[in-house]
């Protein structure tokens, strides 16, 4: 309601279609050698991002600034603040075991359980 007025929007249609890119997009993903490629470079994005959010999101909890962890790591603050703000940050993994050790974290690595989709030939025998 915005003064005394109420606005009631009925939608018949999506409001957006795909674009050029996404139909590109769809075509692509029927190449097999692109859909593993995609799958691969999303899951190595996928795991720097949770990595990022997990370490950012305890800097938080522990009310600390990014300023405030670049000088307890002997950083920049800029590179610091870089880290947290870019969309896609390319952490140096030596940057990334200082910040979570300031943060009182360790990094553990654990097997991934495999499935179908990542193993060849697996996914060859299934096609």
């Amino acid at each position: 309601m915005h003064n005394g007025v109420t606005f009631t929007l009925h939608v018949k249609e999506p409001l957006m279609s795909k674009t050029s890119f996404d139909r590109r997009f769809d075509g692509w993903m029927q190449d097999p050698e692109f859909v593993e490629s995609y799958r691969l470079h999303r899951a190595r994005i996928d795991a720097i991002d949770t990595l990022m959010r997990a370490l950012d999101d305890e800097r938080e909890r522990q009310k600390m600034t990014k300023a405030d962890l670049a000088r307890r790591i002997e950083a920049e603050p800029a590179a610091v603040r870089r880290l947290f703000t870019e969309s896609r940050p390319n952490p140096q993994i030596g940057r990334l075991v200082d910040i979570a050790h300031e943060l009182g974290l360790e990094i553990t690595l654990k097997r991934r359980r495999p499935n179908a989709a990542n193993r060849p030939d697996v996914a060859a025998a299934a096609g």
